[in-house]
C-alpha cells in the first residue's frame, strides 16, 4: 500500500476527478452549461476523497495497544522494565 499520505490523498481525488470530468465530458452537454456542475461536484469529489483516504488510514493502522498487565500495583518504566 502506499506510504505517503500526501500520495494517497492525490492519488484518490485524482483518479476520482479524472472519473467525474469524463463522466460530464460525456453526457454531450454544451460547454458553458457544464460550468456549473463543476463546483458541486468537485467539492463532493474532496469529501468523498478525504473519507476514503481515511477509511484505508483506519485499515493500516496498527491496533491501539491496551495495557492488560496482571500486576497493576507495579510502575512500568519507559523501556519496558518493572522497577
Amino acid at each position: 500500500m502506499i506510504r505517503s499520505p500526501l500520495v494517497r490523498r492525490v492519488s484518490i481525488y485524482l483518479v476520482l476527478s479524472t472519473a467525474a470530468v469524463t463522466g460530464v465530458n460525456l453526457m454531450d452537454l454544451n460547454q458553458s452549461s457544464t460550468a456549473p456542475f463543476y463546483i458541486p461536484l468537485f467539492i463532493g469529489i474532496y469529501i468523498l476523497s478525504r473519507w476514503i483516504d481515511r477509511q484505508l488510514e483506519q485499515k493500516n493502522s496498527p491496533p491501539d495497544v491496551v495495557n492488560t498487565s496482571e500486576d497493576t500495583g507495579s510502575i512500568s518504566n519507559p523501556t519496558g522494565f518493572k522497577s
